[in-house]
């Protein structure tokens, strides 16, 4: 009898934990409600702005996440990486816990991010080594991006897919807006972002879409900030650009397949001993 009653009191505890798991997302301290959908124009259930800064590095330093190495982006040439980090400042309608201490989405930390390994190549990148992976950081404040791995693992992003178009078609790489399929890979966080509910070229589906843009500023020779990017070579032109960016897709609360197959486990071995004892 004892043992029957503990099951029961087991399964009601697993039974809480999976309505509790169902009503909202919290994975690394990070909180959001994953039935959540943005206003119009584009309704979406995930929808997360970001602020980051970025930069280019020489095909030589590809590889090696260094804003130190950072060149002039009027010199980036094909084999040259694109890298950079940021954090997060709203996440399905809750905002940077920088902005609102008590409601938002990180309370007591900070999800910040990095990526790299887009590699410059004819007007666009190619993006075999690319990665966007993300952080709960919960020590020194994040208002600077050049050190990789801040915090804890959260997410990690594979690059499915990239559009790129250039404001300057003579100088690809001093401004424009990038678009970005990925697919969710790994971190506490995976399962939940990982859909597949975004259409990509390759015949498949992705998780999450990211569209951002930057522009690297202009700058004469007496320093006055420049807006015509003509007479190019006159201009002196800015390593590093500050951007924003939005991810949308879905996100979901895993499935707790596991809780269930633990409490037919129990319910199993209740029987069993049930069955010893009479």
């Amino acid at each position: 009898m004892k043992i029957i009653q503990k099951t029961a009191v087991s399964l009601a505890l697993i039974a809480m934990s999976v309505s509790a798991f169902s009503n909202a997302a919290n994975v690394g301290g990070v909180t959001w409600d994953p039935d959540y959908q943005s206003p119009p124009p584009i309704v979406t259930d995930l929808t997360m702005d970001l602020s980051y800064s970025q930069w280019f590095v020489a095909g030589t330093d590809a590889g090696t996440y260094d804003a130190s190495k950072a060149i002039s982006s009027f010199n980036v040439v094909d084999g040259d990486e694109l890298q950079g980090g940021g954090r997060v400042t709203k996440f399905n309608g809750l905002v940077d816990p920088e902005v609102n201490p008590t409601t938002g989405f990180c309370l007591g930390c900070e999800l910040t991010f990095e990526f790299g390994g887009l590699i410059a190549s004819g007007n666009s990148f190619t993006f075999a080594n690319a990665f966007f992976d993300f952080y709960v950081e919960t020590g020194t404040d994040v208002d600077t991006f050049y050190d990789k791995g801040v915090g804890t693992p959260w997410l990690t992003l594979a690059v499915d897919d990239v559009t790129f178009a250039a404001q300057d078609i003579l100088n690809t790489y001093i401004a424009g807006q990038i678009d970005v399929l990925f697919s969710s890979v790994a971190g506490p966080a995976q399962f939940n972002f990982d859909t597949n509910t975004i259409p990509n070229s390759l015949g498949g589906f992705s998780d999450v879409f990211y569209a951002g843009d930057a522009i690297f500023k202009h700058y004469d020779a007496t320093g006055n900030l420049v807006t015509d990017a003509v007479n190019n070579q006159q201009l002196v032109v800015s390593s590093f650009a500050d951007g924003t960016s939005n991810l949308v897709g879905d996100t979901v609360v895993p499935e707790p397949t596991s809780l269930a197959i633990l409490g037919l486990g129990l319910l199993g071995f209740a029987g069993s001993r049930r069955r010893k004892q009479s």
